[in-house]
């Protein structure tokens, strides 16, 4: 004979006190029933330290067991432990331009974060986008010019000194250079500057100082007119330049090649399977060429110091190689750079944007391509660029020009790009250090006195743990979340009192040097004044978990007693995952047992689900 002493809920009008079920035999000989009311509270609470049921269990539940509602960058899937994930998270921008050519992030109203300008290459339309609360999540679009056919190459600075970015493009098809002044406010017209109608199929444009009087002139490029040109700046009148008329470029950047201060101009010629180096030999006067390199087929290219050794290297893709790579500035410029692959693996790739994109201090690579879906970052592994890494940011997501940029304003470096076949401009938090996890909405039959919020967590330097928590007694309306807890505290307070629902959210910070933050419990305390519902019945609606024995041990049994009402999920997990044993049972179906044999030794996890009751157990094999 054994007793088993388990609790159970009693619905009436009265205030509980305690209630016990004493079992005896486990196979049902007599039940005897103790019914305790007084006027006092009774105490509970609610503990969670498994996740790994995983998300879409809303609720309500009457024990949060191992699942939850929802989330975003966590890592769930170890039992026992919730920690900070590093996912790439997609936002939007826009989901309304046609063929999207452009989108790149500046500041354009100087509120101290980022905003976005852009274009429909498939279109006639420049847009600009601004950062409503500087999050990256609310986004207002305003018109800057609805007759700019085709928009292939843009770019920005402040080209009349008034202190605010204005914008600089090329079309494609009309033969015109433009730049749009900034009217200082959102929702202003935008003024319109003609430079020329005559640069026919422009192929990319870069705004930068050439001649060193401190204002923004223009570099752009045509391989369809063999035309490398600049144009000086007078007060926001332009006048043209040659550079050179023997190229067939296809991309071009504005920079200090050797270091004397002075912005050089490089170009990549796909048909000539060349990148150029056009020297300034003084305020953009005379230029003399140098090929850096003559054995790739680059589409596109831009600068940046690679290998970290404070000069300025040259890195491209390459459509047709299907590649990625860069030049490394040795400083001899009288013969080709050694030339170092990024990646050949990246299918069609059509731009290519450099950014330090895991916080870790050296400069990455990130690319995008039209013709396939290939959308990815190449991680500088060693931070000299000699070993990388590919990471696949989506699948099937076929981008137009790319650019980097801190969106949402936590000090990292995001990823912009319009999708070329859709209607999407879109932005990426790489890596995002930065994720939250719901709670399932539990629900406490009766009116509560909050007590305390307590939680567990290993939380390494640069990373966090804090929480947010919120109860009502309308499933539908939850309301609004609490202020963020940075500590475990007393709920007085910070929650109304007299409420049935609750709900927790846990938000997790990662460093940035690859610290992850751990939580490994979570504890909501109450006193319940009063029952929730009217009726003077009983009802066991949960099932009987009963203690696994032996544990540790060679055969453990599983010992459970199914709910009245609910059909009951049993099933047995190595610490991978991995089913090894379970059964179903029907409700009122009596006293079960599950004996386990021939396991490796190891640890293991036991699930019951039963309605919206989720609950797990550990127990230890030593063969």
């Amino acid at each position: 004979m054994r007793n088993i002493k388990f609790h159970i809920r009693i619905v009436s009008n009265f205030k509980l006190c305690y209630l016990n079920i004493l079992k005896q035999n486990f196979f049902g000989s007599s039940l005897l029933l103790l019914f305790i009311f007084c006027s006092g509270a009774l105490a509970g609470s609610a503990t969670q330290t498994d996740w790994s049921g995983g998300p879409g269990v809303e609720g309500p539940v009457l024990s949060l067991g191992t699942s939850f509602y929802q989330d975003t960058s966590v890592k769930w899937s170890v039992p026992g432990e919730l920690s900070a994930g590093r996912a790439d998270l997609r936002y939007w921008v826009d989901h309304l331009v046609i063929a999207p050519g452009q989108a790149f992030p500046l500041d354009l109203d100087g509120d101290g974060d980022m905003d976005v300008a852009g274009a429909a290459f498939g279109g006639a339309d420049i847009f600009v986008w601004e950062n409503m609360d500087g999050s990256g999540d609310s986004w207002t679009r305003y018109l800057v010019d609805d007759g700019f056919s085709h928009p292939r190459g843009m770019d920005w600075e402040d080209v009349d000194g008034d202190g605010d970015p204005d914008l600089l493009g090329g079309s494609y098809l009309d033969g015109d250079l433009t730049w749009w002044e900034n009217p200082g406010s959102f929702g202003t017209s935008w003024i319109e500057h003609l430079i020329t109608d005559s640069f026919f199929l422009c192929q990319d444009v870069d705004a930068e100082d050439i001649d060193g009087d401190g204002d923004p002139d223009l570099v752009a490029v045509s391989g369809y007119q063999s035309r490398i040109t600049w144009w000086e700046n007078n007060d926001g009148v332009f006048s043209e330049h040659s550079i050179s008329s023997s190229l067939t470029p296809s991309s071009c950047v504005a920079t200090d090649v050797n270091g004397d201060g002075e912005p050089d101009v490089v170009v990549a010629s796909t048909s000539l399977s060349q990148i150029v180096w056009f020297e300034n030999l003084g305020n953009g006067s005379a230029w003399t060429a140098r090929i850096l390199q003559n054995s790739i087929q680059p589409s596109c290219l831009d600068a940046y110091d690679i290998d970290g050794d404070g000069d300025t290297d040259i890195f491209f893709g390459s459509s047709l190689g299907n590649s990625v790579g860069w030049l490394e500035n040795t400083g001899d410029f009288s013969e080709v750079w050694p030339l170092h692959t990024v990646t050949d693996l990246f299918l069609d790739v059509y731009d290519v944007a450099a950014g330090d994109y895991d916080s870790d201090g050296d400069i990455d690579i990130a690319g995008s391509a039209v013709f396939s879906d290939n959308f990815m970052w190449c991680e500088n592994t060693d931070g000299y660029g000699q070993s990388w890494t590919n990471h696949l940011l989506e699948e099937n997501y076929a981008g137009y020009r790319i650019y980097a940029g801190d969106l949402n304003s936590d000090g990292r470096t995001d990823i912009i790009t319009g999708g070329y076949h859709t209607t999407q401009i879109c932005w990426w938090d790489v890596g995002s250090l930065n994720g939250y996890l719901e709670s399932s909405i539990l629900d406490i039959k009766g009116e509560a006195e909050w007590d305390s919020l307590l939680w567990s967590a290993t939380e390494p330097g640069g990373t966090d743990v804090s929480f947010q928590i919120r109860a009502s007694n309308n499933l539908s309306e939850m309301g609004a979340w609490s202020d963020t807890l940075s500590a475990p505290c007393s709920l007085t307070g910070i929650l109304e009192q007299g409420h049935q629902y609750v709900q927790y959210r846990a938000l997790l910070s990662a460093s940035p040097d690859g610290s992850d933050p751990t939580l490994e419990e979570v504890s909501i305390s109450w006193n319940c004044t009063a029952i929730g519902e009217s009726e003077s019945h009983l009802i066991i609606d949960a099932p009987l978990i009963l203690p696994i024995s032996p544990n540790p041990g060679t055969f453990p049994v599983i010992r459970y007693i199914p709910s009245s009402t609910e059909t009951i999920e049993l099933g047995v997990y190595d610490v991978s995952g991995r089913y090894v044993a379970g059964e179903t049972c029907k409700p009122g179906d009596g006293v079960h047992q599950l004996q386990l044999r021939e396991l490796p030794s190891g640890v293991y996890v036991c699930r019951f689900t039963s309605g919206s009751y989720n609950n797990s157990v550990r127990f230890v094999v030593i063969d």
